[in-house]
């Protein structure tokens, strides 16, 4: 067949039997094109003679068979048990892993996604605290799944902890208490604005007086804080953004003589390790991260595979009540 001068992208896509917008994708996006029809495209135009800056498909969009998870903290039990979930799944799918933290930085973790994104096939953010605009824009260069949050237009996994909050503030009214605190985590934080209006709801359902506490996160810098806050207007039991705050409220409280859970019941969320050796051992939230992280894996790969389009995908996943030693029937008003 002898060539013509000029070859469109309009009769490629022709000869090739595909429509005009996944011949584009095949040249400027060609990881979103599964790799039958890229390689049929390509040959396709090879044969007709266009010519297109792209033709030899640069190495940063090929297949590299390797993922990248994005966490906030490899110090906090959570970050860990997120990668470890996400390992577990890149072994079994034959991927490799890159293990991404952002120290609590977004210029870091935007920074650090800026970096890899030409290394990778694709990345899970966990607890990203990056805008949903931000989040849409990498997924627009590389298939993202997002955990602990949702971001509309990008795959999405999050924990519905309603039910187990409410379950909690129930169990304070039938203990016999009468108000409960709330210690804040990250501002910035999607799950602590859930969390926040998941506990102002049932505490008002049950008939508990309530007030939201400052930050205290990082517990290192601002749970004193937070705690000195309490102590100017006690309640009866406490609800922390997770285990660390909730340790460290412990750890103030007994300081000042307050007996736990006599005078204040305490639970945390996520069900850390440091929690159940304490004594008291901590009431908490149990929630599945690991789990989170292989399922965000499994879809991730689905995706760059071309097995499953997950972009419109918003999973939820359960949240399990845990009740121990730092929770029971109150004897009396906390005193100071």
């Amino acid at each position: 067949m002898k060539k013509q001068a000029y070859v469109t992208l309009t009769e490629v896509a022709r000869s090739a039997g595909v429509s005009l917008s996944t011949a584009s994708r095949v040249f400027s996006r060609p990881g979103r094109v599964g790799m039958c029809t890229r390689n049929h495209v390509l040959k396709t135009a090879e044969k007709l003679g266009y010519h297109h800056d792209l033709l030899d498909v640069p190495m940063e969009n090929r297949l590299h068979g390797f993922l990248a998870v994005v966490v906030t903290d490899l110090e906090n039990i959570v970050s860990v048990r997120i990668s470890r979930g996400v390992q577990r799944c890149c072994q079994l799918r034959k991927f490799g892993l890159s293990i991404i933290d952002t120290q609590e930085s977004v210029s870091l973790e935007a920074a650090s996604i800026r970096g890899i994104l030409n290394h990778v096939d694709g990345l899970i953010l966990g607890s990203s605290r990056l805008s949903d605009n931000q989040i849409r824009h990498f997924a627009s260069y590389k298939p993202i799944v997002v955990l602990n949050r949702v971001v509309p237009g990008v795959a999405s996994i999050r924990v519905d902890e309603s039910d187990s909050i409410d379950a909690s503030m129930l169990y304070l009214r039938q203990t016999g208490h009468h108000s409960v605190s709330y210690m804040q985590g990250p501002e910035n934080s999607w799950q602590n604005v859930v969390r926040l209006h998941a506990a102002v709801d049932s505490a008002d359902k049950y008939g508990l007086d309530y007030q939201v506490l400052p930050c205290a996160y990082p517990v290192q810098m601002r749970g004193l804080g937070a705690f000195k806050s309490f102590m100017r207007n006690p309640t009866d039991a406490v609800l922390a953004f997770n285990d660390n705050i909730a340790i460290e409220f412990i750890r103030y409280a007994k300081r000042q003589g307050m007996a736990i859970p006599e005078q204040v019941s305490v639970l945390g969320i996520d069900d850390n390790q440091a929690g159940r050796l304490m004594t008291p051992m901590l009431s908490t939230i149990r929630i599945p991260h690991q789990d989170m992280g292989f399922q965000a894996a499994q879809m991730l790969i689905d995706e760059i595979l071309h097995i499953t389009d997950h972009r419109m995908t918003v999973r939820c996943v359960p949240a399990k009540l845990i009740l121990r030693e730092s929770t029971g029937e109150v004897s009396g008003p906390p005193r100071i």
